[in-house]
């Protein structure tokens, strides 16, 4: 099942609300995560042409509850470790935004 991000919900693709009239398609090239399924960290690559454009990264509940949301202060690494060991096993939307606007999204599987 992929994803599209509307204006910072996040819905299973195919599902036609409309919630703005900005989209941004789910699946891009700038992230990557892994590894998947994670069982205590997963870890976030950003391409190095965006490394620097990430705002921030967000966990959400496939109900688009945000779980867990990391600030831009420590993105300056091209790999960022992120620890889930608090959250319950099942399936995550992973976000990250840039600050042009534009974000990407992925789907992370909790062990």
């Amino acid at each position: 099942m992929s994803f599209k991000t509307y204006a910072g919900n996040v819905l299973p693709e195919g599902d036609m609300r409309v919630v703005s009239s900005k989209v941004i398609e789910g699946e891009g090239d700038n992230i990557k995560v892994y590894p998947n399924p994670a069982t205590n960290t997963f870890f976030v690559e950003i391409s190095n042409n965006k490394k620097s454009d990430v705002k921030e990264i967000a966990l959400f509940s496939l109900l688009g509850t945000p779980v867990l949301v990391k600030q831009a202060d420590s993105f300056l690494k091209d790999k960022i470790e992120i620890n889930i060991s608090g959250l319950k096993k099942g399936k995550y939307i992973v976000k990250v935004t840039f600050t042009d606007g534009t974000s990407e999204v992925k789907s992370l599987i909790k062990q």
